[in-house]
């Protein structure tokens, strides 16, 4: 009976905390960078690379894109890197 109680509990271990990546991008509603960065802190990620592009359709200071793309998985604690519309 013990041996099956360990091995219950061994295989039962739940796998890595995988997090989908929080939305930003073009269309609405537009994430801004504090959002999308609180976004991120909440589901235990961190903030990548940031960087710019000049704003066309999307409002300054919007989140436009990032890497892994908004809704991938990302295990909980590693980067996301993102860009900014200025």
């Amino acid at each position: 009976m013990p041996s099956l109680v360990i091995r219950k509990a061994w295989f039962g271990w739940p796998a890595a905390n995988v997090m989908k990546v929080p939305a930003s991008g073009v269309g609405p509603p537009q994430v801004s960078e504090a959002q999308f960065l609180a976004n991120l802190s909440v589901l235990g990620l961190k903030p990548g690379t940031r960087t710019t592009q000049a704003a066309g359709a999307v409002t300054a200071g919007n989140v436009v894109s990032s890497t892994p793309a908004a809704g991938a998985n990302a295990n909980q604690g590693s980067s996301v890197a993102y860009v900014v519309a200025v």
